[in-house]
């Protein structure tokens, strides 16, 4: 230990020891490579002892089993890997093959068709050649025929013969049958003659039709089209009979990929029908149609369901049930056709519709739901609609015009007629006619609540919508009970549901004075429950008590009366819409049944009747009056006597115009053109109204007068009533019930008239009741206002646009010119030019003066 001087202790042992070690070594001595080889010193790399402590986590070493484990399971990926580029090859061949046969496939097809058309060019090239051909003699007589046959073999005899081909060219075409007419290159030869040779083409309509329908998927376009149109003209001339066209071409419809040839198939089968229904009702040929529709129908009926959303698609249908869903698509088309058109309106046609309501595919099944509905009515011609009546023109007219008494009139029937359609728009399009031609509605209500029951979650809500609506029409029109429908819809119930006004619409419609009241207090208390608190918006309350109104207008006793008077104090409400929806509510039970409201709610009325000993509501289950006839027997007793009374009328008719024309001209004699006529007082007051109006009413007065007595039919005493009766007596009663049903309509809606009539049919709006305007969202407004614009030109000055190439307004320099000097007189530049001195005046002229000289 030593001291320095700035009192430091150095260990100099310590140091000088490595030193003296290194002294005290022996030298090694040295080669002589090593010596004249230079030292290279290489440094050493830092290695870190703690290396674990400072970086990161070390990893464990795997054991033997989980080394394997690995292993093996890298030696599995592979295989798969392996495996799927062996499935990639394999695919890849199997396209190159398919392909190949694809190719080798077209082009068998084109060589069969060049063999075709190669035959064809032959054929019309020899009949060309021909000078004459006998075959079209046979309408001749026969003694031109045997001297045109001995001009001919005169000729023969006359060329010269090189060898025996011509002889043996015309005996084969003499041996040829006239059947082989398709070969003709795309000409009706052979259809247009067959009717000279009935004996040789009597199988060639078989023969045609054979060809069509097993060789259709591998002959051409042109040739199925050609084959289709010879077989029509067959039938135009006769040759074969509607019955079997129709069995030809019914099978092609859902086989045919062109849309062109499916609309000639179609039209085909449509005008053929209507033709042999024009003047009378061809039974054969309806009854051979129907039956091969009901059949394309009645082929897929026991498939599984298919939905529209889900696995359940129709993308993912197999080829069977893809090709029996185009056969019912096709058959359902075609009958709805047939019926909007009026050539078939019986209960067969309504019996094969009504079939395809329950086929599994969604497709077949939305269309025949949607003829019931009435939904795809389509519309009239162009010509015969009317365009909008334009009713504030007509309220100018009348303001403006010579008032008389016919314009008046003319201009009353024009608002009467758009107050009805505006009318009619509103009103559901539902197909009554068809709905009553049902033959067991019954049963068809039952399987369509199974369908909608069972594959509730295949279809989609819009779906379900449509069953839940012909159910509820057909429950209403035919006062069916099917209990199931309304624990059903109760889980619809709830005010955020989408479309709950068409599920409610769908419940009232089900509801009639036959279904029992037990079934229906759960779903109105469902619906206070849900729709009616305060803690909704006022549009679902209105509509909830709407809903409640329609349900208890068809059966009252299904209210009770502690729910009814919460509901009734409703109409305390501030919101016009519940007030009204209140308001109806009790309005109704006022009429129907008062003894469930409280006194001081009864109203006038109902309290005056209640003194006055009325008549009380008849409980559920009872009838105004006992059975004492047959449902319409009346209306067919009435109807046979008419028949029976035009048997005689022609007769009858000769005797009351014998001397007609003697007394017209006695008269003529006897009257002055230009004289008075004398009226006698006995004939009572005469009726100079022309008001067709007055007449209107007049008559519907005549018709609501209820009979004095209800008659009693002696019909079912006095004749045994056959099938026919009873299918008569059922077309008089859709008949009068469709009558009905279209007066009800035509009348004003009126409280009264609503309340008789349950039948009539429900919309939306009679749930939601009167609203106010929406307010228009943002591309309601933009609409508005771009249709606004149009038609006008755009606002702002023409100013300068004249004379430049991109339109624009004047200058701001320019428009400062002609301000008034009232504007401009406080401004900072009329002021500043006021407080200008002598030198910036100078100087701002001198600037002018040096502009203008530029």
């Amino acid at each position: 230990m030593s001291d320095n001087t700035l009192g430091l202790q150095l260990n100099l042992e310590e140091s000088t020891a490595p030193a003296a070690a290194e002294e005290s070594q022996p030298e090694q001595p040295q080669s002589p490579t090593e010596a004249t080889k230079p030292k290279e010193s290489k440094p050493r790399g830092y290695v870190n002892p703690d290396r674990v402590n400072t970086g990161g986590s070390q990893r464990e070493k795997l054991g033997d089993d989980e080394l394997a484990e690995r292993m093996a399971r890298i030696r599995l990926q592979n295989e798969k890997i392996k495996q799927r580029r062996l499935d990639v090859e394999a695919d890849k061949a199997a396209f190159q093959k398919t392909q190949e046969e694809e190719r080798s496939k077209q082009a068998r097809n084109r060589q069969v068709q060049a063999d075709i058309n190669k035959k064809r060019d032959e054929v019309a090239r020899r009949k060309m050649e021909k000078t004459q051909n006998r075959e079209w003699d046979s309408g001749k007589p026969a003694a031109t025929r045997s001297r045109n046959w001995a001009q001919e073999v005169e000729k023969d005899k006359a060329a010269p013969q090189k060898d025996g081909s011509w002889d043996k060219q015309v005996a084969a075409e003499e041996s040829q049958p006239a059947s082989s007419g398709w070969d003709t290159k795309g000409e009706y030869t052979d259809a247009n003659v067959a009717t000279c040779y009935p004996k040789e083409t009597a199988q060639f309509p078989a023969q045609i039709s054979a060809l069509l329908l097993e060789s259709y998927n591998v002959l051409s376009l042109d040739t199925k089209k050609t084959l289709v149109q010879n077989l029509v003209m067959l039938r135009n001339k006769g040759v074969t009979s509607s019955v079997d066209l129709m069995k030809t071409l019914f099978p092609l419809l859902p086989q045919t990929p062109s849309s062109g040839l499916r609309v000639f198939i179609r039209k085909t089968i449509l005008n053929d029908i209507k033709s042999a229904n024009l003047r009378t009702k061809n039974h054969k040929l309806n009854n051979a149609v129907q039956a091969m529709l009901f059949g394309m129908i009645e082929r897929g009926i026991g498939g599984e369901f298919t939905g529209d959303k889900g696995k359940t698609k129709m993308a993912n249908l197999p080829s069977d049930s893809r090709k029996t869903s185009e056969e019912a698509m096709w058959a359902i088309i075609l009958a709805k056709e047939l019926w909007r058109k009026g050539i078939w309106r019986d209960a067969k046609t309504v019996a094969i519709i009504a079939q395809g309501c329950f086929h599994p595919v969604i497709k077949a099944q939305s269309a025949s739901l949607h003829f019931f509905l009435g939904d795809e009515d389509e519309e009239e011609d162009s010509d015969e609609e009317d365009e909008g009546i334009d009713v504030k023109g007509l309220l100018h007219q009348r303001e403006i015009n010579r008032k008389t008494r016919s314009g008046e009139r003319r201009i009353r029937k024009q608002l009467k007629a758009a107050k009805n359609k505006s009318k009619k728009s509103d009103e559901p399009n539902t197909n009554f006619p068809a709905l009553q031609l049902l033959r067991d509605p019954q049963t068809f209500g039952e399987k369509l609540y199974d369908i909608l029951h069972n594959h509730d979650k295949k279809f989609s809500l819009d779906h379900k919508i449509l069953i839940m609506q012909l159910l509820s029409r057909i429950m209403g029109s035919h006062k069916l009970c099917v209990l199931g429908f309304y624990t059903y819809i109760v889980k619809y119930l709830f005010h955020k549901q989408l479309r709950i006004p068409a599920i409610l619409a769908s419940l009232a419609q089900s509801v009639h004075d036959l279904t029992p009241p037990d079934a229906l207090t759960p779903v109105i208390r469902k619906l206070a429950q849900e729709f009616v608190h305060p803690g909704v918006a006022n549009e679902v309350i209105a509509a909830g008590i709407n809903s409640i109104r329609e349900v208890c207008r068809r059966q009252p006793w299904a209210m009770e009366e502690d729910l009814l008077s919460d509901l009734i104090e409703y109409r305390k409400s501030r919101d016009k819409q519940v007030i009204a929806a209140s308001r109806g509510l009790l309005r109704l039970y006022r009429e129907v049944n008062p003894g469930m409201l409280k006194k001081r709610e009864r109203g006038k009325e109902a309290t005056m009747a209640g003194l006055a000993g009325a008549a009380q509501p008849l409980p559920y289950g009872h009838a105004p009056e006992a059975a004492m006839d047959i449902d319409g027997l009346t209306a067919l007793e009435d109807h046979l006597k008419e028949m029976e009374e035009g048997k005689g009328s022609d007769d009858e008719s000769e005797d009351e115009w014998k001397g007609w024309d003697v007394e017209e001209d006695s008269s003529d004699s006897d009257s002055e053109s230009d004289g008075w006529i004398a009226v006698s007082d006995d004939d009572g007051d005469l009726d100079i109204s022309d008001s067709e109006d007055e007449k209107e009413t007049d008559e519907e007065k005549k018709d609501d007068e209820p009979e004095a007595e209800k008659r009693v039919s002696q019909l079912a005493t006095t004749k045994i009533l056959t099938p026919a009766d009873f299918a008569l007596l059922d077309s008089l009663k859709a008949s009068s019930s469709a009558a009905t049903t279209s007066k009800n309509k035509r009348k004003s809606g009126d409280a009264n008239d609503g309340l008789d009539n349950n039948n009539e049919f429900i919309s939306e709006n009679d749930i939601l009741g009167p609203r106010k305007k929406a307010k228009a969202d943002y591309e309601e407004r933009m609409a508005s206002i771009r249709a606004g614009r149009e038609g006008r030109e755009k606002f702002g000055s023409k100013k300068g646009k004249q004379n430049k190439a991109a339109p624009s307004s004047s200058t701001n320099r320019e428009k400062a010119r002609n301000k008034p000097f009232q504007m401009i007189m406080g401004s900072n530049a009329v002021k500043s030019k006021k407080k200008a001195s002598l030198r910036e005046k100078q100087r701002k002229l001198r600037a002018h003066i040096k502009q203008g000289k530029r």
